[in-house]
């Protein structure tokens, strides 16, 4: 998609910014952290308020992530992850290596990405997942809310993943990097003991 605006004698073409623009932006008070928002390929993009559904999987996933995880890697919660000069998404979840030294993480420090989508789901998939398998994340997840399944995508190639399983909901699975440790997934609001 070209953006490109053309005037009588002028071309406008829009500001990409960079990861360094983007953060002095918010440094500097130009924009409020709130609401947020994501850095994709220079673009700003500012995120929907979360609705209950959303905020509850997130709740849920974050004890179960921790309880299962947390011996074996750093999770992160909604929290940014630089992924090139322009790009800084922020994935619901980050599973970082172990020995993480700390500050943003960049793609080389990811195990595994996880999207929880409802509204986002078109926007997880068409923006961010591109850019989790160009950064060469070996591993993404949507927890897709609509359609009541986890999207496990592996083995990123350019701009995609070429690997793509479906999981259904409670289904046991686990993620490449800890094949013994697999959870159920469910995408029920009441949390299971």
């Amino acid at each position: 998609m070209n953006n490109t605006l053309e005037t009588q004698n002028t071309i406008l073409e829009p500001h990409r910014f960079s990861v360094a623009e983007y953060r002095r932006i918010f440094e500097n008070g130009i924009l409020p952290f709130e609401p947020r928002s994501q850095l994709i390929q220079g673009e700003i993009y500012f995120m929907a308020a979360m609705n209950k559904a959303h905020f509850d999987a997130l709740r849920i996933l974050n004890k179960l992530l921790l309880k299962t995880y947390g011996h074996l890697v750093e999770v992160s919660n909604q929290a940014p992850v630089q992924t090139w000069d322009d790009s800084q998404p922020e994935p619901d979840f980050a599973l970082l290596h172990q020995d993480y030294p700390g500050g943003i993480p960049v793609a080389a420090d990811v195990l595994l990405v996880i999207e929880v989508s409802d509204s986002s789901l078109k926007f997880d998939r068409e923006k961010k997942l591109p850019e989790y398998a160009k950064s060469a994340i070996p591993e993404a997840w949507i927890l897709n809310l609509i359609e009541r399944q986890l999207e496990v995508y592996r083995q990123p190639s350019g701009e995609q993943y070429l690997q793509r399983q479906i999981v259904l909901d409670g289904t046991a699975f686990a993620p490449a990097f800890a094949p013994e440790n697999s959870i159920e997934w469910f995408l029920g609001l009441e949390e299971k003991q």
